[in-house]
């Protein structure tokens, strides 16, 4: 729709005049001259066009200028809030970026950052909590480009997003596993009309555990029936042990709050250098740790079936761990470490949360040197770590997830080998690299993963002190026999030979090493092998 590309400055604007005359015709049409089953119905057409002149500058100076206009627009638009169209093509749960609604809530985002009556403040929280995830998205990214300007008011929002938000999960848990319910529509009103009269504060929770289990008790009183209290306390439980440190706080057992809110209302928070003033980035940090804890707390017990310990992030799970991994260089290592270390500590069972962790660690390896720098310090903490720890110890996994989730901490799983490293940082981890080497090159995943990476441009100053290990930890005991084995290690040895074959001569242990793998290929009469070894002879 050419609305949505001129919202986003990916197109120009019409004189405001002709988008004027254009909203009043389609307004003058019939609703049987509309498809309605068409997103691009009449609603959607005259939302579209007022969310151009309230958002595009030039066409926002014009409807300013023209105050009985842009009345008339903002009483459309609180019609329209008020008797909503009948979603006709399933609108309500999707992640459909062109329906009335999409236009409706820029347009009052955009209104809200000059006019906080309370009706335009009701729209934004309606359009924040009552409605789909994609629309609260919205709200969030149109608003949060004005945070400095709207200062506390954004913050009071954030704030009874999460209030919504843990409101929101108390009402499905209870009307999905206990029969017993409330009217949830007239609970998040009541809210709603406390963010309206300004009595929400604007602080966001730096506890979650206690700022979740607080809006539980209070929700328990004044929207259960009497009879459903006792039988409610019962269904929202909370770790009660005590901290083993002043900074530790106890885990959630279950997450007590909807995190498909959370998401929504949080995806569009960017890179920690991008906060306006330092208390904004320590509140961002805060949030991401908080975040990670409640996934993290939520995770079921090791006694658990097996099913449960095994499974997969979900979505929400996946964009924290994400965004978690995404920020670690732009922390000091110890505040990093606060964030990797309680995923590495999750052990085998979580192995699916740990490679998508570390996948996204390797990913965003930054451009900047000073973070370049903190990036590799943080990486060989986490090796250390993973060294040391009795989590990360071969008879505590099953073999293949041991080496894959090892390939991840070196580096050197295929997923990454898109991803460009300085040479100079690989170089550096060559101790690391030795000491995994001597444990992991017996097994056969090891050594093909680590071939397809010593073939990678940035691992050359590799190649010499790899090829002495492929043979002094693999080759001399085990050889290089095994058929689904061999086409890796050919292609490392042609790597070798082809670009890098007068370095290596000059290494006598590793020129040695070579011609030792090279005949131990030509034994199984692997064709590339017998081939170089007929060009070293003549």
């Amino acid at each position: 729709m050419q609305g949505e590309k001129i919202i986003k400055g990916e197109a120009p604007a019409p004189e405001p005049e002709a988008i004027w005359q254009n909203i009043q015709l389609i307004n003058s049409l019939e609703d049987e001259t509309l498809d309605s089953d068409s997103p691009f119905n009449k609603e959607t057409s005259i939302c579209a066009g007022i969310a151009v002149l309230f958002i595009n500058p030039e066409c926002k100076e014009w409807i300013d200028s023209e105050p009985d206009k842009k009345e008339w627009c903002i009483e459309y638009l609180k019609d329209i809030l008020t008797t909503p169209p009948e979603d006709n093509i399933g609108l309500l749960f999707s992640t459909y970026t062109l329906g009335w609604d999409n236009f409706a809530c820029q347009a009052f985002a955009t209104l809200w950052i000059e006019d906080k009556s309370p009706d335009i403040g009701t729209a934004i929280a309606y359009f924040a909590s009552l409605h789909r995830a994609q629309i609260t998205k919205e709200v969030f990214y149109t608003l949060s480009k004005h945070r400095k300007t709207l200062g506390d008011d954004f913050t009071k929002l954030q704030n009874f997003i999460f209030i919504a938000s843990v409101l929101k999960w108390r009402y499905s848990i209870l009307r999905n596993f206990n029969q017993v319910s409330f009217d949830f529509n007239s609970a998040i009103r009541q809210e709603m009309l406390l963010f309206i009269e300004d009595k929400v504060p604007p602080i966001l929770p730096a506890n979650w555990h206690n700022f979740i289990q607080n809006l539980h008790d209070r929700f328990a009183q004044s929207y259960l029936p009497v009879e459903a209290q006792r039988q409610d306390e019962s269904t929202f439980t909370y770790t009660d042990e005590p901290p083993t440190s002043e900074q530790e706080i106890p885990l959630l057992r279950n997450p007590g709050i909807d995190m498909v809110m959370i998401q929504a209302a949080f995806s569009w928070l960017p890179s920690l250098r991008e906060a306006v003033t330092p208390t904004e980035r320590e509140n961002w940090i805060v949030f991401w740790s908080q975040a990670l804890r409640c996934i993290l707390g939520a995770l079921p017990e090791e006694e658990d079936d097996n099913y449960n310990k095994i499974r997969t992030p979900y979505e929400t799970d996946n964009w924290i761990l994400t965004r978690c991994a995404r920020i670690l260089y732009e922390l000091d290592s110890n505040t990093a470490e606060t964030f990797w270390k309680p995923i590495l500590e999750l052990g085998s069972c979580r192995k699916y949360w740990i490679e998508h962790f570390l996948r996204e660690f390797f990913l965003n390896y930054p451009s900047a040197i000073a973070d370049k720098k903190n990036f590799s310090t943080i990486w060989q903490k986490i090796i250390e770590f993973g060294f040391s720890s009795p989590i990360w110890q071969k008879q505590q996994w099953h073999k293949s997830d041991f080496c894959h989730c090892w390939a991840y901490f070196l580096g050197i799983d295929s997923s990454l080998y898109l991803q460009e490293f300085d040479p100079a940082l690989i170089a550096n981890m060559k101790p690391y690299y030795e000491r995994w080497a001597k444990d992991f090159l017996v097994y056969d995943t090891s050594v093909q993963e680590f071939c397809s990476f010593l073939q990678k441009p940035y691992a050359f100053e590799l190649i010499n002190d790899s090829l002495i290990w492929l043979w002094n930890f693999r080759g001399d005991s085990h050889g290089f026999s095994d058929k689904y084995l061999r086409p890796n290690v050919t292609s490392l040895i042609a790597h070798c030979f082809n670009s890098h074959f007068q370095i290596i001569k000059k290494d006598p242990n590793a020129y040695q090493a070579f011609i030792k793998i090279l005949n131990n290929l030509a034994e199984s009469q692997e064709s590339i092998a017998l081939e170089i070894l007929d060009r070293l002879s003549t």
